[in-house]
């Protein structure tokens, strides 16, 4: 089953729950005109369902089942339990084009195509932990990382191809396959880390724009990394394009 295809049948099953939380008994719903039912209710943990994984350290609420898909909804999880969860399913070989969204909503294949899909609210302690079959991937895509977050993120020079931290308050970063980016507020003067930038070693190539206030570098380095930096007084966003190899 292709990758559209689970995150439809997931999106659907997500407006089910919501229909039907809190009704406390199983139910037995039709997804679709093929006669594929799915079904809502309370259940203990399947081991097997979930391609092996243990339990969560928190209260299950509910399930939901599909032909392809298995649902948990839980709640009374605490912060550090759901990062080491994340964690735990990665060291399960869950490790294939992996998506992280700001530190609460994980997601990760194995070399079968199994897929887990983990998210977490650290305000409620609640979330949910999806099993479902997806496209067999390739050996290249062992690590790959989508991921994306907010200003809880650090600054992190060695992903950043040596670049130094601007010095200004993070507020949104993602990356993708070595490729990185990371927003911050506006810089007093963008001048004095543009020449960091340079002092790096990204110069080849180069182009400098400035229009209406806003001014953009892009050059790269003697391995081919390539540096886009754009500064205005509002907001400064550093891209780091890791070189094909």
């Amino acid at each position: 089953m292709g990758r559209i295809k689970i995150f439809v049948i997931l999106m659907l099953i997500m407006s089910l729950v919501i229909i039907y939380a809190g009704c406390g008994t199983k139910k037995s719903v039709t997804l679709d005109g093929e006669g594929g039912d799915i079904e809502i209710g309370t259940a203990s943990w399947d081991k097997d369902g979930m391609y092996g994984l243990k339990a969560p350290d928190a209260s299950l609420d509910s399930f939901v089942k599909g032909e392809d898909a298995l649902m948990y909804v839980f709640s009374e999880m605490k912060a550090d339990d759901a990062a080491d969860y994340r964690e735990y399913i990665q060291k399960k070989g869950f490790t294939y084009n992996m998506i992280v969204l700001e530190n609460q909503s994980f997601t990760g294949t194995d070399k079968d195509g199994r897929v887990i899909s983990f998210t977490f609210d650290k305000d409620s302690g609640s979330g949910t932990i999806t099993a479902a079959m997806g496209d067999v991937p390739d050996a290249e895509d062992n690590g790959n990382t989508a991921e994306s977050g907010d200003s809880s993120r650090e600054w992190d020079s060695s992903i950043m191809g040596g670049l130094p931290d601007p010095g200004s308050k993070i507020t949104s970063y993602w990356m993708s396959d070595g490729d990185v980016c990371y927003t911050f507020a506006g810089l007093d003067d963008y001048k004095d880390y543009l020449e960091k930038i340079k002092g790096c070693g990204y110069t080849a190539e180069s182009s400098e724009v400035e229009v209406d206030g806003t001014f953009s570098y892009t050059a790269s380095d003697a391995a081919g990394n390539r540096v886009t930096f754009v500064s205005s007084a509002e907001e400064g966003s550093v891209v780091y394009e890791k070189a094909g190899e």
